[in-house]
């Protein structure tokens, strides 16, 4: 995820904002003290290894209990192979589907009934599999009238059974007061998640906004010592949301360092499974 990506020289502090008050407002629906899923995956299951050995998936998923199917933004799969890569995985691990490019940045979300239909019920042969989509637009896709109603008839047209998180990358939508609204609005209204992305040279879409019980989490990596410190606040802030009534968490890594790929993933599944006192699949055993 080259998006936001900086050099540390750039960076001064990397600190998480506080909370929107409408996270609190979402969450104290809940019982708190109760997950019902954790999630915690990379952007591909090719590159586990180090060497840039290529994984299979079902070595990926002896490791891990969810992925980032980027695949399905680059190409369009059909349903037999969702299948195939569902027969691949046990019953305990999660795709999360990232809507195809055709529908986000080529119609940009215009004149996509068709594509949108054919794109949900192929993934739904990932039958238990299929854990939260998500729809990444582009990054100029900017907060206005003409983008809302497009977001809102997409949003439509997407089948409520199905989760979905929507990751929004232009400031505008986060900075402007009355889209931010409407767009919470929109989100709460269809019980879509809102994609928190903590890259460092874009603070901005990092809101700490939710908008349902998930908390759906892209963290973009540095490849450097602060990023363990990064990785500390997550961990307290997950478990403040815990307190507070979050019942999923998804957290999908993006890494450049193959050579240490998975350490720092390693690293916050150790924490949550101490702090739990889960069990949650860990690609390394740490102590």
């Amino acid at each position: 995820m080259k998006f936001g990506k900086v050099k540390l020289s750039e960076i001064n502090k990397l600190y998480l904002p506080q909370d929107h008050k409408q996270t609190q407002n979402v969450l104290h629906k809940f019982k708190p003290h109760f997950f019902e899923e954790i999630r915690v995956g990379d952007s591909t299951w090719t590159n586990l290894k180090p060497n840039n050995k290529k994984t299979k998936l079902s070595e990926y998923q002896e490791k891990l209990n969810a992925v980032e199917l980027n695949a399905s933004f680059y190409r369009n799969w059909s349903a037999n192979q969702y299948q195939k890569w569902k027969e691949q995985v046990d019953n305990n691990f999660k795709f999360s589907p990232k809507v195809p490019r055709q529908i986000s940045h080529y119609k940009r979300l215009e004149n996509c009934e068709l594509a949108t239909q054919h794109f949900t019920e192929n993934i739904s042969n990932l039958g238990n599999t299929l854990g939260c989509s998500f729809m990444q637009m582009p990054e100029n896709f900017q907060a206005n009238e003409t983008n809302l109603l497009r977001l809102a008839h997409f949003i439509k047209l997407w089948p409520y059974e199905l989760p979905l998180a929507i990751e929004l990358r232009h400031f505008s939508w986060f900075k402007d007061e009355d889209y931010a609204n409407k767009l919470n609005n929109l989100l709460l209204a269809y019980n879509i998640s809102s994609v928190i992305t903590d890259t460092p040279g874009e603070r901005a879409v990092l809101h700490m906004r939710l908008t349902t019980n998930t908390a759906f989490i892209r963290f973009n990596a540095l490849n450097e010592a602060i990023d363990y410190e990064r990785i500390n606040e997550w961990v307290n802030k997950i478990e403040d949301w815990y307190n507070k009534g979050l019942k999923k968490l998804y957290f999908f890594m993006h890494q450049g360092d193959q050579e240490n790929k998975g350490v720092l993933l390693s690293y916050f599944i150790t924490k949550l499974n101490k702090r739990y006192n889960i069990n949650i699949k860990n690609p390394i055993a740490l102590k």
